[in-house]
């Protein structure tokens, strides 16, 4: 949890990643809390993306195209410590959290569970 927050102060001291190194630095912890915690980075970029994509609209839309580095910076290190992780633990992490993780312990089970509501 402390490194979704480190996350998210580094994202506001670097003005909403108007500075390349802050915009990195949030970049890294978001990165190591998908290899800390999967669901809870996935919840927290879920949460940083509205505010991500407006920023990155208006940036764009009154400076250029050089006005998104620093969103750049943001996202490299991210996807170079997720993309790993991804490609290791896909099966291990698909069958946990939509097989195992709700209880139905197979794939019909979650399909029914999910169909019938």
């Amino acid at each position: 949890m402390w490194l979704l927050g480190a996350a998210a102060c580094a994202w506001l001291l670097g003005g909403e990643a108007r500075r390349v190194r802050w915009a990195a630095l949030a970049g890294t912890l978001m990165g190591l809390l998908a290899w800390q915690r999967t669901v809870l980075a996935v919840l927290g970029l879920a949460a940083l993306a509205p505010a991500i994509a407006v920023e990155a609209a208006v940036r764009f839309r009154r400076h250029g195209p050089s006005a998104l580095r620093p969103l750049l910076a943001f996202t490299g290190p991210l996807l170079l410590l997720c993309v790993p992780l991804v490609a290791i633990q896909f099966r291990r992490l698909f069958f946990y959290y939509s097989v195992v993780g709700y209880g139905y312990r197979s794939a019909w089970g979650t399909a029914r569970g999910t169909w019938a509501r």
